[in-house]
């Protein structure tokens, strides 16, 4: 179809050139006539006119049939030219099956896709060159030449790198910058374990190869060699030894260190935010430093323990009598029947207390006159225990003891059953109601003894002028002095049976005495 359209836009052209030439001639014979030139004259005119068309005419037929000879030697010279660039950069053949044959589209293809080839061509060699000096780099830093002896390259063979060339390429040199990081990275955790071994266990037998490398700064380090880094886990490795029996030593004289400080810890009262030394030597993060630390506060410690004996001493003794004191109330607050004259005990237990109230004081006394004379001999010195000072470590166990007394006495009342709030009364619910009267209120008021076991403690009693109660023994004083036959017994409560009868009817007609178990001895 396109032929077709193709001839036929020829035929119009050449039959409106003919038209042209006849009416160029009509042109000219109307004015030849116009001056009657002679028929010879006009021939001969007519003549060369055809001549000039005819030269033109061969004459462009001859250029036109150069130029179709060019462009078919061309298509051939460039298809062979693309088809071997193609195949050496493995590409896909050109498509000439989509041309005619010989044809100028065909011939213009090729020119555009030998000059895009080209191009190709030029990057790939560049490319090619680049990464064979990255891979001489890197064979230089690596110290290794032979990392790169079997590598090939297109340019040393006149041709065009293919595409799998260039990817092998790009791999090796991957490899080998990874290699170069590995090792530099090596290098760097060398120098820094050496660094902190060494730091650790202040170390100093260093050859002078390695305290070079110590003091090295690696950023700036261009070749790494296979048989420096040996050389250096060989120095790392023997460190390593040393740091090792290092950190075993370190950890044994630490140990005994901390249990000697322990101990004087108690001793000199050192108060829990003071004891900042850990109970483990961790080599990773301490150092000889922590050890001589140790030593020298240990060495203090003994000095103090020394110079303050007397202090620590009474406040031992002082200690110990305190916690006598509050033991023995704790015993006769939480057992009803401590009091009770067990196999002659209770003399002994009250003598005992008795002597430990004495001697309380006399211990504070001579506390606070150790205080005052180590204050004079050593100003500068602040005696602290568990972080006060003596004095006020012996209030603060005075303050507690009550302030654990008063909790108690408070529990007790809220827990008793008749105790309640004088401002919020409370009633029962199964109280009876009298019938009402006028003026009187509607609610049974309790007799006077009752009142009494609704508003207080049922074992609050007032005792008689002629009673004493001692360390918390209810004992009635006898009316008479006649003894009263019987078999003789250490308890009070049979000792004053008599007296218990006849003080029944004048001190407390409403109640029986009894013992006030609840009540504790009198604090000195």
């Amino acid at each position: 179809m396109a032929s077709r359209k193709r001839r036929l836009s020829l035929d119009m052209e050449t039959a409106e050139a003919v038209e042209n030439i006849d009416a160029t001639m009509q042109q000219l014979h109307e004015i030849w006539e116009r001056i009657s030139m002679d028929e010879q004259a006009r021939v001969k005119r007519v003549r060369n006119a055809y001549s000039h068309l005819r030269q033109l005419l061969s004459e462009m037929v001859e250029g036109e049939e150069r130029m179709a000879e060019n462009i078919i030697v061309d298509i051939r010279k460039n298809t062979e030219a693309v088809q071997k660039l193609r195949r050496e950069m493995e590409l896909e053949p050109f498509p000439l099956e989509e041309f005619e044959e010989n044809s100028v589209a065909l011939w213009k293809a090729l020119e555009a896709n030998l000059k895009d080839l080209k191009k190709e061509c030029e990057r790939r060699r560049d490319k090619e060159s680049d990464l064979k000096r990255q891979l001489n780099e890197f064979a230089r830093k690596l110290d290794d030449d032979a990392l790169i002896g079997n590598v090939k390259y297109a340019s040393s063979q006149s041709r065009v790198p293919t595409t799998g060339e260039l990817a092998h390429l790009e791999s090796k040199l991957a490899d080998l910058q990874t290699l170069f990081s590995s090792r530099l990275s090596e290098l760097l955790l060398i120098q820094s374990e050496l660094l902190r071994e060494t730091k650790q266990m202040n170390y100093q037998g260093l050859a002078r190869e390695v305290r070079e490398f110590l003091e090295s700064d690696l950023a700036d380090v261009d070749v790494v060699s296979s048989t420096r880094i040996e050389e250096l886990r060989k120095w790392s490795s023997n460190v390593k030894e040393e740091y090792v029996r290092w950190a075993e030593d370190a950890q044994f004289r630490y140990l005994e260190l901390h249990s000697r400080i322990k101990e004087l810890w108690d001793k000199c009262y050192v108060s829990e935010m003071e004891r900042c030394f850990p109970e483990q030597f961790d080599p990773e993060i301490q150092t000889n430093e922590d050890i001589e630390a140790l030593e020298a506060e240990v060495k203090r410690l003994d000095r103090c323990l020394e110079e303050r004996r007397v202090i620590y001493g009474n406040i031992n003794k002082w200690k110990s009598l305190w916690m006598e004191k509050c033991g023995f109330e704790e015993k006769s607050s939480a057992d009803r029947n401590f009091y009770n004259n067990r196999g002659g005990q209770l003399q002994i237990m009250l003598k005992r207390q008795q002597e430990v109230d004495r001697s309380l004081p006399r211990i504070q006394r001579e506390v606070e006159n150790a205080y005052s004379a180590y204050c004079l001999a050593h100003p500068e010195d602040q005696v602290l225990i568990d972080g006060v000072s003596p004095i006020e470590y012996i209030e603060q166990h005075r303050q507690e003891k009550e302030r654990r007394r008063m909790e108690k006495i408070s529990a007790k009342r809220d827990m008793s059953p008749g105790y309640h709030s004088p401002q919020k009364p409370r009633f029962n619910r199964n109280s009876k109601v009298a019938p009402k009267r006028h003026g009187q209120s509607p609610f049974i008021e309790p007799s006077p003894a009752k009142r009494m076991h609704a508003y207080g403690r049922k074992d609050e009693v007032t005792p008689a002028p002629n009673l004493e109660i001692s360390l918390g023994l209810s004992v009635i004083s006898p009316v008479n002095s006649t003894p009263i036959a019987g078999p003789k017994s250490s308890s009070p409560i049979q000792q004053s049976s008599s007296s218990v009868v006849s003080l029944q009817s004048t001190a407390t007609p409403m109640r029986t005495p009894f013992r006030n178990l609840n009540e504790k001895p009198p604090v000195p």
